[in-house]
């Protein structure tokens, strides 16, 4: 039997590199804007491409930044104050005192913060199965900051007539 040639050992060489590779890409976030940038369109499922976005997935992601959601029945911006009692816009889940100050807040149907992959909310989770459970249309408002900066995302979720749901991003700010 012939000892094995430790140095050929490619495997241990390429996870080494992974995880250094990984390890340099999370020490860099907080002083690399580009960095941010990257991890921030990775929740906002709006990497560049799906290549981009998969390079990406050994990264660890959890307590990456302030990501804050909102599920709506009504577009952001509606305002409907003076031409519809709130009460009607959701009266099992929505709080009408929340819908009564008009502006923004009217038509939300939850609120959060998550700590990591936030849009979850719609594409997975428990959530998905209460918000999409009635075939209207919804809006998903995700926010992500980090250190000064700030990424907003708008998806507006439209059912099919067969059944299925559609997403549309709408919006950035």
């Amino acid at each position: 039997m012939t000892p094995r040639n430790e140095s050929s050992d490619w495997g241990f060489r390429g996870l080494l590199l992974v995880i250094v590779l990984c390890a340099a890409w999370l020490l860099a976030t907080p002083w690399v804007p580009f960095v941010s940038h990257c991890w921030m369109n990775r929740y906002h499922l709006r990497t560049g491409s799906f290549v981009g976005w998969a390079i990406q997935q050994p990264i660890p992601s959890m307590y990456s930044g302030r990501n804050t959601t909102e599920v709506r029945n009504l577009p952001p911006g509606a305002s409907l104050v003076g031409l519809i009692d709130p009460f009607l816009l959701d009266p099992l889940f929505g709080d009408p005192a929340l819908s009564l100050s008009g502006g923004d807040s009217v038509g939300i149907l939850a609120r959060r913060t998550i700590n990591h992959f936030p849009t979850r909310e719609i594409t997975f989770a428990n959530s998905r199965a209460r918000f999409l459970s009635d075939p209207q249309t919804k809006w998903f408002v995700l926010e992500t900051s980090y250190r000064g900066l700030r990424l907003r995302s708008v998806y507006e979720l439209q059912r099919t007539d067969s059944g299925e749901w559609t997403i549309t991003w709408e919006e950035q700010l």
